[in-house]
């Protein structure tokens, strides 16, 4: 999804999925921006429907509602809004 919303990388210079959580012993996926050396936490986000996967830098988090095909759906157009007002600041 990102690369569809983001071809010419203005916003998201890189992005971190799946493959790169960690899971805890009761399956559950947690992403750990710590294991972004070139960068600081203050200019990273977390954006995920499960906010355990965050919990390691709360306040890094975007929580984002579940997706189910549905084309009524906008919660992409918000979170857009958001991380182009993040990117201004």
């Amino acid at each position: 999804m990102i690369s569809k919303l983001n071809s010419k990388k203005k916003v998201i210079q890189d992005y971190l999925c799946r493959d790169h959580c960690f899971r805890t012993q009761k399956g559950k996926c947690i992403k750990d921006l710590r294991i972004v050396e070139n960068r600081s936490l203050k200019d990273m986000i977390i954006v995920d429907n499960k906010v355990e996967s965050f919990g390691l830098q709360i306040d890094n988090g975007i929580p984002i509602l579940d997706f189910y095909g549905s084309k009524n759906d906008c919660e992409l157009q918000h979170l857009e809004k958001l991380l182009i007002k993040f990117s201004a600041s």
